[in-house]
């Protein structure tokens, strides 16, 4: 019943991401990794697409293999470009958030739910689709900025604090 397809579409799901990282692995992505992030997340919201309008459970199970490919690409890209661009003391904060945000792509998340409450599952999955194209547009400017400019935000904003606790 229920639970043979539950089981079989996180083991499908699991064989996606694993075959996904194994091919990052092997080929290492495009030398420009905003290109390998942008790919990732379109294929992420394809294939998210795709699996809210499937109506058969191996069709499902097809969308959730296709889905789970490209979660490494997009993890790994993204992982590899905050490593390199900013600067170590800052990356705590920014792993968190990112953190954050791919926590809010999870369709099955209890927020979303409540969210979706009123939607097919079909406008559901076409919802995050659209929320991970967004991402795909919005991430490369962020990667771009240079790590000197959030020191020198994060330095300003330390001076204040500063500032503020000896006028006291």
């Amino acid at each position: 019943g229920s639970y043979l397809y539950l089981s079989a579409s996180e083991t499908v799901g699991f064989a996606g991401m694993v075959l996904g990282g194994l091919l990052l692995g092997v080929w290492g992505g495009f030398k420009n990794r905003n290109r390998t992030l942008f790919l990732g997340l379109l294929l992420y919201a394809a294939f998210a697409v795709l699996l809210g309008t499937v109506t058969q459970f191996w069709l499902f199970a097809a969308a959730i293999f296709l889905l789970s490919f490209a979660i490494p690409i997009v993890q790994s890209s993204m992982t590899t470009m905050l490593q390199e661009k900013v600067a170590t003391e800052m990356q705590g904060r920014v792993f968190s958030l990112l953190n954050v945000m791919f926590s809010g792509f999870m369709p099955t998340r209890s927020e979303n739910r409540e969210l979706m409450a009123c939607c097919t599952i079909s406008s559901g999955m076409t919802f995050h689709a659209s929320r991970a194209v967004a991402f795909a547009l919005w991430a490369p400017s962020i990667c771009s900025i240079p790590a000197q400019a959030i020191m020198d935000l994060d330095s300003q904003a330390s001076t204040k604090e500063r500032t503020q606790l000896m006028s006291r």
